[in-house]
């Protein structure tokens, strides 16, 4: 037999609590002060307890690369083993917050799987993003922001400083035929490819052309 909570507030605040417990849906709708309908099964024995997976990934603004942070709750196990949900924050375009998923499930391999899946559809969106703004530049200058650790830090026009985008500084010396030792900050680069990911074939610019990503263009 299932009963409807009507609920107020919700789950993890302080003031989340349950108004009244109706036998039909119908009338749970009916009631006027709730804030959402809840539905659950009365239980004849107390129900067993299996983990709960949580695996969240975050791309962007100084949040990370969407590395995987997997988090295991001892829940309440009500039938449904392949039961997935799936929660995405933001849009791959937006440029101005992080791209944030979480996927939850009983079984950690399809919860692993689903994550995988949002993360490959994320990174393929924001690869075609970058590539339409790439295509409709007559050339590619890139200035570089700082340098540290070996790696060159590089604004561009898909990449803004929160992204942190950093290429190999022996790549740009060699490319440039330039000594290693010799400092790049603030110089303005042109390349001859960019993605997201990558940037290729690097000369001097001596006409820079200010198509950087920045907050007002995004």
């Amino acid at each position: 037999m299932k009963v409807y909570v009507a609920t107020s507030g919700y789950r993890g605040d302080y003031w989340y609590s349950i108004q009244q417990v109706f036998r039909t849906r119908e009338a749970a709708e009916a009631y006027g002060r709730a804030d959402d309908i809840e539905e659950f099964e009365l239980l004849d024995a107390p129900p067993e307890v299996r983990d709960w997976h949580t695996i969240t990934r975050t791309f962007g603004k100084d949040a990370g690369s969407g590395e995987p942070v997997h988090r295991v709750d001892q829940l309440d196990f009500l039938g449904d083993p392949d039961r997935i949900e799936v929660q995405v924050d933001r849009n791959p375009k937006d440029r101005d917050r992080p791209y944030t998923v979480v996927v939850e499930g009983w079984d950690l391999d399809k919860v692993k799987a689903a994550s995988e899946a949002q993360c490959a559809n994320f990174l393929a969106e924001r690869n075609e993003w970058a590539a339409s703004v790439v295509a409709d530049l007559d050339r590619i200058d890139v200035k570089v922001w700082y340098e540290v650790d070996g790696k060159t830090v590089l604004e561009t026009p898909v990449h803004c400083t929160a992204d942190h985008f950093t290429v190999p500084h022996d790549l740009v010396c060699r490319q440039l035929g330039i000594d290693p030792s010799q400092s790049l900050h603030g110089r303005w680069l042109t390349v001859e490819r960019l993605s997201f990911t990558e940037a290729d074939g690097f000369s001097v610019c001596r006409d820079p052309q200010d198509h950087l990503a920045s907050t007002e263009s995004r």
